[in-house]
């Protein structure tokens, strides 16, 4: 049985596989800008938020974040879903945060895949708790304090 620590992460995430379709799938990465919205597809798939210190060097420049995790399902798009991030006050401080180290990453769905995204989006919040994701009732009971098990 799993645990999660104050910090969202479970602690013992090495047992789980990461599905095919994360792992080696086509990965298209970008800086978070407005202008990008037009170069999204308006397609469904599964996309990442990430954000890296924004200077320096060593181990730590190099790390990265997941902050956000989201799908765009069959009725709507990953062009739809970016651009609505952009209202959110949060997605803003983060751009101003990280500046050139905020990046979107997306994957296209084939039809196959649609049933499962779901499953793949609280699959990413269970391992890593990104802290702009805050419809996941778990991440709000770490948020809490409260550890799950």
């Amino acid at each position: 049985m799993s645990s999660l620590k104050q910090t969202g992460w479970i602690s013992d995430s090495y047992k789980y596989d990461v599905p095919e379709f994360i792992l080696n799938g086509n990965w298209k990465t970008n800086i978070v800008t407005y202008a990008l919205i037009d170069e999204i597809p308006k397609l469904p798939g599964f996309y990442i938020y990430t954000a890296q210190i924004k200077s320096g060097s060593g181990i730590l420049s190099a790390m990265k974040t997941i902050m956000y995790v989201g799908i765009a399902g069959v009725n709507g798009s990953l062009q739809q879903r970016y651009k609505s991030h952009f209202r959110k006050p949060k997605f803003k401080r983060c751009m101003e945060t990280y500046l050139n180290k905020f990046e979107y990453s997306y994957i296209l769905a084939s039809e196959d895949e649609y049933d499962n995204l779901r499953s793949y989006e609280q699959f990413i919040i269970n391992i890593f708790g990104p802290p702009l994701n805050d419809i996941n009732s778990k991440a709000s009971e770490v948020i809490k304090g409260t550890i799950l098990t």
